[in-house]
């Protein structure tokens, strides 16, 4: 009987694990797609004369599971711009996902084209002018793709001897353990 309690915990810890790389997986397509068709509507979004109202490089700090320290630098801009009377914050340089660069002078010279107060070309959605990008062009976006399909990839292996375990044991009548 712990056998079987413990295969069933081992199936059902595992099967969340897989389920939730999976599920990741799924959400980094799903991203990268929805960045690439929002890149390719704003070929044809209307533009407005906008200001860069702020232009920094935000240092953010990762440790991974050895302990080791990830120092990594991502350019942020925020921007002012006019449409209809009604004025307007954005924050967006272009759709996908934020960049970050493992030294500042990299982020540094991303915010080269925003310095504060510079005037920018600002494209915006006509049906939701609250959305806008400074840059018609999504980033990253192939590489989300990628990881995403790894990602699904490695569920997909990780599932085929979990439901083996599943198929031997309803058909064997035990725990799917070896003795």
């Amino acid at each position: 009987m712990e056998n079987i309690a413990g295969t069933l915990i081992g199936i059902v810890c595992g099967g969340l694990f897989i389920l939730g790389f999976a599920g990741a997986g799924i959400f980094l397509i799903y991203r990268s797609w929805q960045s690439k068709q929002k890149a390719e509507a704003s070929q044809s979004w209307p533009s407005t004369r906008g200001q860069v109202t702020m232009a920094r490089v935000q240092h953010n700090v990762s440790t991974d599971s050895e302990g080791d320290r990830h120092d990594y630098y991502s350019p942020l801009v925020e921007y002012t711009y006019e449409v209809g009377g009604q004025a307007y914050t954005g924050r967006t340089i272009r759709f996908g996902f934020n960049p970050s660069f493992g030294n500042e002078a990299k982020a540094q010279a991303a915010l080269a084209s925003y310095p504060v107060g510079a005037q920018v070309t600002v494209y915006y959605n006509p049906n939701n002018p609250a959305e806008a990008v400074l840059e018609r062009k999504a980033s990253a976006t192939n590489t989300g793709m990628i990881l995403g399909i790894i990602f699904i990839a490695v569920s997909a292996c990780l599932a085929c001897p979990l439901l083996l375990a599943l198929v031997f044991r309803a058909f064997s009548g035990t725990s799917g353990v070896a003795p």
